[in-house]
């Protein structure tokens, strides 16, 4: 855009913005009962508002895998458990046989329980000439007296994989209570279930002095939304508290401070309310959005009440000085919540619903703070005593600054560009890992809990596969060994600790091995239908199309090894099971197809941020200057995924969104300080003159701004949750890398090249 047409375009603007302070003015009894009515429609909403951590905030229904997993459910019941396990220094004893039995029938009536399955309730069953026969494997009465009675209960459990390492420990020395949890999506139910079981096992633990592990899809669900839940309670008061010091700090006026809060608080309010009225309910990575309204909307109140403090040394009135504010600070303070919004407004391309909505709510809740800020903060302020801006101390340091950075402005440049690509490298280093328990501190009890249970016991997470094949085809002695030869195969893997499938419930009542005849297989399978003394229903069902489960019991594992683990399972299928159709599902077939679309939506995020972002520049600064204006920003998102590898954070479910909000927030400074050149410029004609008075003007605010995000972000940092403190750590160092790059790259980069083209001194010469 030439700069005649940037000039009129900036001048109509200035003239737009001038008439909307005065509106702002002149109808703010107006204005001021309809935030009120919104506040009182909003806080009813709250009523409605609902906390979640499940499936249906990670997966739509009509997505694919939320259909096979629903599939799968139908067929075969829940697959969500809990493993409650515990140290014992004689697992058969008669004592100890008794209080397994006691505890299991204890937390088997817990809410939401289905069945509690332990050695002293799961069946053993086998064949005779007569039909079969079933029995509890453990009793009290099976409590072994000699050496040769040990030895033979030993042999029971190691030919029976229902039991070895997921019942009782390979060193014999812990013992688990498997419960089945009730087939639902609800975090609710996880909720009830935790906290009773949290109840029980601390009574019994005070009874007995017994420690207990306990961990599981539902307890992790349950702890995770419970943290949030601290979060926000901790979170608000705090980043409100900090906030409001640096306001004080900085302009010396309560009444500054607390109409900033009072804009950002109510913004928080119509978010959640609308949240709320939408039934959008709030997950771990949306408890962001109360430390980020905040925060963010501060920084505009930052901005425009600096320019007031400014204007108030050239203006007649405090009146005159509000509206020319408005001239000055409205279109940039506008242009900055837009690109922030639009930063996270690119999540919505996500097909996680937590995702996408952070992404719908965070946009409408930054544009309410713009909103309340620009009617709030000036109306309240018209009449005040805030103080006008001194001229002496930081406004002679960043006169310095920019000197500094003028006259060396090639050695700038080439220091940033060569910092940035060698810290980018480390981008190589980024790990994928959407584990549950990862989003926990290593030392958390429910994480020290999990690694005990993966140690120790056949862990507490699970890949289901499904087979299907035509009516009759798994009575096949060659089919069940196939089966066999895979779950052999991925028992290898380090990460695997145990596989069941109804080709297990057939070699333990042929025996021990697997029938010599099809028609063995058949009677087997057919025996074990009927009798379903073991929940073999669970693993196997007849109908027009024969359905087999494959239940593969694993640690918590890199993301690497589950793709790999599930690539050898469909490389095997193709090769072994022709006929038969297969599909990867479960809980971890959700986490990985979740953690697909997380590396999508990093890509896709970033690409359309930048784009619109891109477009808006150039329509308020033209082609050039919105060229010019993304290059500081370029170099910090570099720098943020090279510390993202070379620091070892992982790309999660909160990390993801890191990106496009660092887009967002880092180009604020970036406009506020080209709209200040580019009217200096165009008054001076001195490009290297505009870019340190530019830098007079607004490195202040710059730097207060900088310090209230990053000390809102630094609340992050206090989260029992691992996520969230990466989160925390990887936002504030952008920010601080976007400050050092708006101080020195953009002085550097006007001052050197001509992006506005010719000035009005230029012209008139």
């Amino acid at each position: 855009m030439p700069l005649p047409c940037q000039q009129a375009a900036a001048e109509a603007t200035s003239v737009d913005m001038q008439d909307l302070g005065r509106m702002v003015l002149r109808w703010r009894y107006v204005l001021l009962v309809m935030i009120a009515v919104v506040s009182v429609l909003s806080t009813l909403s709250l009523t409605d508002l609902e906390t979640r951590d499940d499936e249906t905030t990670w997966m739509d229904e009509d997505s694919q895998a939320r259909i096979d997993y629903d599939y799968f459910r139908e067929l075969f019941g829940s697959d969500r458990f809990i493993v409650v396990a515990y140290e014992t220094p004689d697992a058969f004893s008669a004592e100890e046989i008794e209080y397994l039995d006691y505890l299991t029938s204890r937390l088997g009536s817990l809410p939401h329980v289905s069945e509690a399955i332990s050695l002293t309730t799961i069946k053993e069953t086998r064949m005779t000439g007569a039909g079969s026969a079933s029995r509890t494997f453990l009793k009290r009465s099976d409590a072994p007296c000699s050496e040769a009675e040990r030895s033979l209960l030993e042999a029971r459990i190691a030919a029976n994989p229902l039991v070895d390492g997921a019942l009782v420990s390979g060193d014999r020395r812990m013992l688990a209570i498997v419960l089945k949890v009730t087939s639902t999506l609800n975090g609710e139910t996880y909720r009830a279930i935790t906290n009773a079981l949290d109840a029980s096992l601390d009574y019994e633990s005070r009874l007995t002095g017994r420690h207990f592990y306990y961990g599981g899809g539902p307890v992790y669900d349950a702890k995770i939304n419970a943290i949030m839940e601290r979060d926000v309670r901790v979170f608000t008061p705090l980043v409100l508290v900090l906030s409001g010091i640096v306001l004080f700090w900085l302009f010396h006026s309560w009444r500054a401070a607390a109409l900033t809060l009072l804009a950002v608080v109510l913004a928080m309010l119509w978010t959640f309310g609308l949240k709320g009225a939408t039934g959008s309910p709030v997950t771990p990575v949306s408890t962001t959005l109360v430390a980020l309204i905040v925060i963010i909307g501060v920084a505009n109140s930052v901005h425009f009440i600096s320019h007031y403090q400014l204007e108030l040394t050239r203006a007649r009135s405090p009146e005159e000085a509000m509206v020319d504010t408005f001239s000055r600070a409205g279109t940039p303070c506008l242009l900055t919540s837009l690109t922030t919004a639009v930063g996270f407004a690119s999540l919505i391309v996500s097909d996680i619903p937590l995702i996408r909505h952070l992404g719908t709510y965070a946009g409408f809740g930054i544009m309410s703070a713009f909103v309340l800020t620009m009617i709030l903060v000036p109306v309240g302020l018209r009449n005040s005593p805030v103080r006008a801006r001194q001229k002496a101390g930081p406004h002679d340091i960043w006169a310095s600054t920019g000197a500094f950075v003028v006259q060396h402005s090639q050695v700038v440049l080439l220091a940033w560009a060569a910092f940035a690509l060698v810290v980018a490298l480390g981008v190589f280093k980024v790990e994928v890992e959407p584990s549950m328990t990862g989003y926990l501190k290593p030392d958390s009890p429910t994480r020290q809990a999990a690694d005990v249970i993966d140690e120790r016991m056949a862990g507490s997470s699970s890949i289901e596969l499904l087979l299907q094949g035509p009516p009759s085809s798994f009575e096949s002695v060659s089919v069940l060994h196939t089966i066999e030869r895979l779950q052999n195969s991925l028992e290898n893997r380090a990460h695997v600790a145990q596989t069941i499938s109804a080709a297990d419930f057939v070699v333990q009542v042929s025996g021990g091995r697997l029938p010599l005849s099809d028609t063995q297989a058949e009677r087997a399978l057919t025996c074990l239908a009927r009798e379903d003394t073991s929940n073999f229903s669970e693993y196997y069902v007849q109908g027009d199309i024969d359905s087999m489960r494959i239940c593969i019991r694993t640690k918590q594992m890199p993301m690497r090894e589950r793709e790999d683990i599930i690539h050898q399972i469909e490389d095997f299928a193709r090769d072994n099971l022709q006929g038969f159709s297969f599909t990867i599902t479960g809980a971890e077939g959700l986490v990985s197809a979740v953690t697909i679309d997380v590396v999508r939506t990093q890509i896709l995020s970033v690409i359309i941020a930048v784009a619109v972002i891109l477009g808006l520049m150039v329509l308020f600064f033209g082609g050039r200057g919105a060229l010019a204006a993304i290059m500081p920003n370029v170099m910090p998102i570099l720098i943020l995924f090279g510390v993202m590898g070379l620091g070892g954070f992982e790309l999660n479910i909160a990390t993801t969104t890191v990106a496009a909000i660092c887009i967002g927030l880092v180009v604020d400074d970036t406009i506020h300080y080209f709209s200040h050149f580019r009217r200096l410029v165009i008054e001076s004609g001195q490009p290297e003159q505009a870019a340190v008075t530019a830098l007079q003007e607004v490195g202040s605010a710059f730097a207060f701004t900088a310090l209230t995000l990053s000390l809102g972000f630094c609340v992050f940092m206090l989260s029992e949750s691992a996520f969230l403190v990466q989160f925390g750590i990887l936002s504030v160092t952008a920010l601080v890398t976007a400050f050092v790059a708006d101080i020195t790259v953009g002085p550097a980069i006007l001052s050197r090249y001509s992006v506005f083209g010719r000035t009005r001194q230029s012209n008139k010469s």
